[in-house]
C-alpha cells in the first residue's frame, strides 16, 4: 500500500505495518479501513503518480583500491600500502571458494537477548494516532 500524498511519493507500507496498525486491504471492492472501525472506508487511488527513480552512479570496477579522494591527508607510499597489500594477497581475497574445513567462527552473545524479537500490538493511544496521520497524509 501506498500513500498518494506523500512526499515525493516514496511512502511504502510494508505487511507488518499494516497488520500492526490494523488496516484491512478490501482490493474486491477497491478500498481500505481500520480493522476496529469498519463503517469509515478509503478508495484506492485510481492513478499513480510514478516518478522517475535515479539510478544508481556506476560503481568502479576495482573497488579494493583507494579513490583519489580517500586518505588526503596521507602521503603517496602511504596511500600505495594497502593497495600493494591487496595486490599481493589478491588471490586470497577473491569471492567463492570452498569454506576452510579447519575453522569455525562464533559470535559469543553471552546472555544478551535475540536480535529479532516478535512483533507486538501498538497501544491504544499510539494506534489513535497513527489513524489521525494516515487520514491527515491521505
Amino acid at each position: 500500500m501506498y500513500t498518494t500524498y506523500a512526499k515525493g511519493n516514496r511512502t511504502l507500507l510494508g505487511m507488518d505495518f499494516l497488520q500492526k496498525a490494523g488496516i484491512v486491504l478490501n482490493l474486491q471492492h477497491n478500498n481500505w479501513f481500520f480493522s476496529d472501525s469498519l463503517q469509515r472506508m478509503y478508495d484506492f487511488a485510481k492513478e499513480v503518480i510514478v516518478q522517475e527513480v535515479q539510478s544508481r552512479p556506476n560503481i568502479e570496477e576495482n573497488t579494493c583500491l583507494l579513490r583519489d579522494d580517500d586518505a588526503k591527508c596521507l602521503t603517496p607510499e602511504q596511500r600505495n600500502e594497502p593497495s600493494t597489500l591487496l595486490k599481493m594477497y589478491e588471490t586470497a581475497l577473491e569471492p567463492g571458494g570452498e569454506p576452510i574445513p579447519f575453522m569455525e567462527h562464533r559470535i559469543n552473545t553471552g546472555d544478551s537477548p535475540p536480535v529479532s524479537v516478535p512483533p507486538y500490538r501498538l497501544p491504544t493511544a499510539k494506534k489513535e494516532l497513527l489513524k489521525k496521520e494516515l487520514i491527515h497524509a491521505i
